[in-house]
Formats: C-alpha cells, sequence, structure tokens
C-alpha cells in the first residue's frame, strides 16, 4: 500500500470517527430529552390527567351545571318525587 493510500484511508477513519462522535453527542442529548419527557408524563402529566377524569367523571354523574338533572340525581327532584315540577329549578328545566 502506497503512502497516499494509507493517508487517504487515515482521513476517512477521522472524518468518520468525527462523524460517529457526533451523533453520538445528539444521540446523548435526545436520549435525555427522552428520559425527561417520560418522566414528566409519568409524574406530572399522568397524576393531573386521573384526577381530570376523577374530577370530570364526577361532574357528569351529578348533573354538572343542570339544577334540575342534580336534584334528580340525589332524590330531591324527579318523575317518582311528590314535588316532581313544583320546584322553580325544574320548571325551567322541564319547558
Amino acid at each position: 500500500m502506497s503512502e497516499d493510500a494509507y493517508n487517504d484511508l487515515l482521513r476517512l477513519y477521522k472524518r468518520l470517527q468525527n462523524n460517529y462522535d457526533e451523533l453520538k453527542e445528539k444521540y446523548n442529548i435526545l436520549q435525555d430529552k427522552y428520559e425527561e419527557s417520560e418522566h414528566r408524563i409519568s409524574y406530572e402529566l399522568e397524576p393531573r390527567l386521573v384526577v381530570e377524569r376523577k374530577n370530570y367523571d364526577s361532574f357528569v354523574i351529578n348533573g354538572g351545571s343542570d339544577i334540575c338533572f342534580r336534584n334528580g340525581m340525589n332524590g330531591t327532584c324527579g318523575e317518582d318525587c311528590e314535588l316532581f315540577g313544583t320546584k322553580d329549578e325544574c320548571k325551567n328545566q322541564m319547558k
């Protein structure tokens, strides 16, 4: 092998090594960001989603802002209630 061929291969090797080092550094940065994102999802976002689901379920089960439905759910207003249709908040919803 000639000295020129050897030097060409050496330059190619060094260039490839530099590219490898740069890619490895970028990979490590991305890996850190990924791990940080996983941590935030697991310890910040998912617990908040659980609370939001519970709040929403409670809102829906309790009738939300519909006072007549809420009264019907807790037994203070509804077809089977002897006062059905007599409370103002229920009369408004019946129309």
